[in-house]
């Protein structure tokens, strides 16, 4: 193949398919700590801000909300692994729940979690099982059998709301059974905001859930994963998930396993000839996205009649025992291509996707940044090849712009389908006089005739859920499993009972809402339209990951893109990320002793670097330790082989430089005997007791030492300085 030859399908494809064979994988590793190798088989963590969520995720004050954002690949799924766990070794009956966005998503991670230890009774449920397996299912989750059960929306929503509610409940209120839900988990959270407004309208009723499921266990988390979070998804979530104390965790950078090659075309037919061409030399497995399932079912034809065999057609319109019978011929690698639109491949762990295609140009930069995310997972690289359009005939730059306007309720059909609903729903008067209405969902305006079925039921279900977004009304009861679907709901504003002219000004404030989103999705849509035109000259990855998180601003170049390579700028490597310095402000009250601020004296020779040192500590009630550097991992070891639950471990380094904050919990510091940085340690100590000034915080050092020229037990601690005697002390207090 003759370079020229590629660069006729698009500039720079050919140092695109130039093979290597490393690992592309940039973020920086972080050292374990005893909750780590506790709890799951691994001796590191993938990157820094993995360590942070974890961390975030063991400290959660009860009744806490965490959101998390991690690249695609970095080790989301470890939360929802190592806290089950951790919470069964203090409780056995504790357990979590999975909302994953797709059956194929649960499955996979049902059949990672099944073989970790401690986690093999872990299910997925979904509705291809019979009513009996189902139930069996059921009765053991709620026995406290299964420590993470996974689902979707609609099945939560359905036959297992009940056993979610029970699982939630006081032991004492459940005659035996054992299980106590500690956290709900949502994968994916991201498509919450695009796809619930009206795909797949059950995911803006999840808050609803986990409110329901608060009241049974006030103590319950909430837990939001995603690769990324926009600042609409995320003030979505806050709004939805947002009960007191809320913390988000964000690595703040993209992925850079990719080699990015565009091109735009005002020729269909060229392009048509570029894309067989390039689908017939990039490596596999491969995923050719489109935007509508009409393309994607043409082009999946074509393909077959040029001798394409190990092909597969996924879309919205692909049936649920077609959808599951290609996840796994392509998670087992019976199938060398998808042809898809959006709907395929959201999460599941397929890591040696070697090429995305795009034969469209995606409405926001978040779905073609989600979209490239599915290849590459294995940290070797992937191309990223999208070949579009602009003007003529078939006109992708128009679509997409299309697309981020369409699929919005109109002022009039929406008041039209709400008249319907409310003349045709049941009233009951509640105290505090407000009105909870059954809302019929087959409710239709007498235009469209009796046969309106399941398309008339979803845009009811999205108009629902805008007037939840907009504070009109709460959904809190949702009757799906009968022949005449109803949602009930707590209505907020009673002028939605009269007229349209009453109404009139409610209207205003629910479209003044909907049109602020709407105008979000236009602006993305223009902004990522803009960057790939070139417009912007600067890297494409970074670029578009700004545009999903505007606050990410130096997030380093990619190296890989047609700007980037025009400049010869490097590759990134070791990366940092982001969340090390988000802590929870709550955190345990001192039980025993004196809060504040100690300053320990060691005993004998090499007295810094002692297991037996760091054992007391932690049977005086230290949970997080910040230690010389090359005694990170040492103390890890130590802290997992005595079983102690948190054991948080911080390199000395990492601390005083101001890379990591450090958790509200009983702290001990051990100052190295060469460090030159004494000023420094200092100081990030006062900052905790500033910050955390009824926590404990144990220094370790020798109180000879001085800091700007005066003695530590002058300084560090104004109850002067101890013998490392004291901590027996301690200890005793604390296991009274």
């Amino acid at each position: 193949m003759r370079v020229g030859e590629l660069d006729e399908i698009a500039e720079g494809l050919d140092l695109a398919l130039r093979f290597e064979a490393g690992e592309r994988r940039a973020f920086r590793p972080a050292e374990a700590d005893a909750a780590l190798l506790r709890f799951s088989a691994h001796t590191t963590y993938q990157s820094e801000t993995q360590k942070a969520a974890l961390r975030a995720l063991l400290t959660a004050p009860p009744g806490a909300a965490l959101a998390v954002s991690m690249p695609t690949g970095s080790g989301k799924s470890l939360l929802f692994q190592v806290g089950p766990r951790a919470w069964r070794a203090v409780r056995p009956g504790a357990c979590a729940i999975v909302i994953t966005p797709l059956v194929g998503l649960a499955q996979d991670h049902e059949r990672t979690l099944r073989g970790l230890k401690g986690l093999e009774d872990s299910r997925a449920l979904h509705g291809a099982m019979s009513d009996s397996d189902r139930e069996d299912l059921l009765f053991a989750f709620r026995r406290g059998e299964i420590p993470v059960l996974l689902m979707s929306p609609e099945v939560a929503f359905g036959r297992a709301r009940d056993a979610l509610i029970e699982a939630a409940k006081p032991a004492d209120e459940k005659f035996g059974l054992e299980a106590r839900l500690a956290a709900v988990f949502v994968d994916e959270a991201h498509i919450i905001e695009s796809w619930g407004r009206t795909f797949r309208p059950d995911f803006q009723r999840l808050p609803a859930l986990v409110a329901a499921l608060r009241e049974q266990n006030p103590d319950l988390l909430t837990v939001l994963l995603s690769a990324t979070m926009s600042p609409s998804a995320r003030s979505e979530l806050q709004r939805g998930y947002g009960q007191e104390p809320w913390l988000e965790i964000h690595a703040g950078v993209p992925r850079y396993d990719f080699d990015i090659v565009t091109r735009r075309f005002t020729d269909s037919d060229a392009r048509e000839a570029a894309l067989f061409r390039a689908i017939d030399l990039c490596p596999r497995p491969a995923i050719v996205y489109t935007t509508r399932v009409a393309a994607a079912e043409q082009l999946h034809n074509d393909l077959g009649s040029r001798g394409y065999r190990r092909i597969a057609l996924f879309t919205g319109d692909t049936d649920g025992a077609r959808r599951q019978d290609i996840i796994d011929r392509w998670a087992g690698g019976d199938l060398d291509l998808v042809v898809a639109t959006s709907a395929f491949g959201l999460g599941i762990d397929k890591s040696n996707v070697r090429a995305v295609i795009h034969d469209c140009l995606p409405e926001s930069a978040a779905r073609w940044y989600q979209e490239i995310g599915r290849g590459g997972r294995d940290g070797h690289q992937s191309l990223s090849l999208t070949l579009w359009t602009e003007g003529g005939d078939q006109d992708d730059a128009g679509e997409a712009m299309r697309m981020a306007a369409r699929d919005w309720l109109t002022r009039p059909f929406a008041v039209e389908h709400w008249d319907a609903m409310r003349d045709q729903a049941s009233v009951e008067w509640m105290p505090g006089v407000r009105r909870r209405l059954t809302l019929p969902l087959d409710a239709a305006p007498d235009r469209l005739g009796p046969h309106t079925g399941s398309h008339n039921r979803r845009w009811n279900q999205s108009l629902l859920n805008l007037l939840q977004r907009t504070g009109v009304l709460e959904v809190t009861t949702v009757q799906e499993r009968q022949a005449h679907p109803t949602w009930e709901v707590v209505l907020h504003r009673d002028e939605l009972m009269a007229g349209a002219a009453t109404a009139s000004a409610v209207w205003d404030d629910i479209f003044q809402v909907r049109d602020a989103e709407q105008r979000v999705s236009i602006g993305e849509a223009r902004s990522f339209l803009n960057l790939m035109r070139g417009r912007d000259t600067n890297c494409l990855l970074t670029g578009a990951f700004s545009l999903i998180e505007p606050e990410v601003w130096d997030a380093p170049p990619c190296g890989r893109c047609a700007p980037c390579r025009s400049r010869s700028r490097p590759t990134p490597t070791q990366i940092a990320s982001g969340g090390l310095d988000v802590v929870w402000m709550e955190g345990p009250e001192v039980a025993h002793g004196p809060s504040g601020r100690l300053l320990i004296t060691p005993d004998g020779p090499d007295r810094h670097l002692r297991a037996s040192l760091v054992m007391t500590l932690s049977r005086a009630g230290v949970q997080q330790f910040v230690v010389p550097d090359s005694w990170a991992a040492k103390t890890a070891e130590a802290l997992a082989s005595k079983a102690v639950p948190l054991g948080l471990v911080i390199a000395h380094s990492e601390w005083v430089e101001g890379r990591w904050a450090l958790a509200n919990l009983p702290t001990a510091t051990i100052l190295p005997d060469d460090a030159p940085d004494v000023e420094k340690w200092l100081t990030q100590a006062n900052l905790f007791s500033k910050t955390f000034p009824k926590q404990r915080l144990v220094l370790i050092a020798d109180p000879s030492i001085r800091a700007d020229g005066r003695r530590l037990d002058q300084v560090a601690s104004s109850l002067g300085s101890y013998s490392e005697a004291y901590l027996e002390t301690l200890a005793l207090e604390a296991a009274a």
